[in-house]
């Protein structure tokens, strides 16, 4: 009742798009994190959604961070804003659309919205034209300092796809530190959906 019309609209949208990771995924992101010597930086959530992977990370490094978010949903941006004041919020805006200079993070982390779509961007990057996943994994690395690290849940696709362009694109500017399959069930109780994802 208290949307407009429009807000309803893409609300409703949204909604075959927007899982949220479970918080036992998402603390062990944060623990392989600390294990490696993350401490505190600059952390981007590229797809931030409500923010579950702010409120669920451990308070020393949140302290020690600034922490920036991408949020495509109007309404989504604005509460993650709200409940995050002191993070930067790029609201209502597509990843493809946020500006800010290469090399510029120390962590990205998060779980990029999955699907075929392919996405352009203005700038005619290297990696416009990847499908939407992709896309994601292809800008957040482009966005890392040297030595940073990305920790991201992604579809079984990634590693699995028949097509290696966006693989090998990858693998030319990053390291894989390591992989978890997880089981299809791992989504069933906060996304009520059946996917094989990693985390990478």
């Amino acid at each position: 009742e208290l949307l407009t019309d429009a807000e309803f609209r893409r609300a409703r949208a949204s909604a075959l798009d927007a899982h949220y990771t479970s918080p036992v995924a998402v603390g062990a992101m944060y623990a392989a994190l600390e294990r490696i010597g993350f401490k505190g930086g600059r952390v981007l959530e590229p797809s931030v959604g409500i923010g579950n992977f702010f409120g669920l990370m451990p308070t020393a490094m949140r302290n020690a961070s600034n922490l920036h978010g991408v949020e495509l949903d109007s309404l989504t941006s604005r509460m993650v804003a709200a409940l995050y004041p002191k993070a930067k919020i790029a609201k209502a805006t597509a990843f493809e659309d946020f500006d800010v200079p290469a090399e510029f993070f120390d962590v990205v982390i998060g779980n990029p919205p999955f699907g075929n779509t392919p996405i352009t961007d203005a700038a005619r990057s290297q990696y416009s034209g990847f499908t939407v996943h992709n896309y994601f994994l292809a800008k957040a690395i482009d966005k890392l300092r040297p030595g940073g690290v990305m920790a991201v849940v992604v579809t079984h696709n990634f590693l699995d796809a028949a097509d290696g362009r966006a693989r090998k694109w990858t693998g030319q500017r990053a390291n894989l530190v390591g992989a978890v399959r997880l089981p299809n069930t791992a989504s069933n109780e906060n996304a009520g959906t059946s996917v094989v994802t990693d985390i990478l």
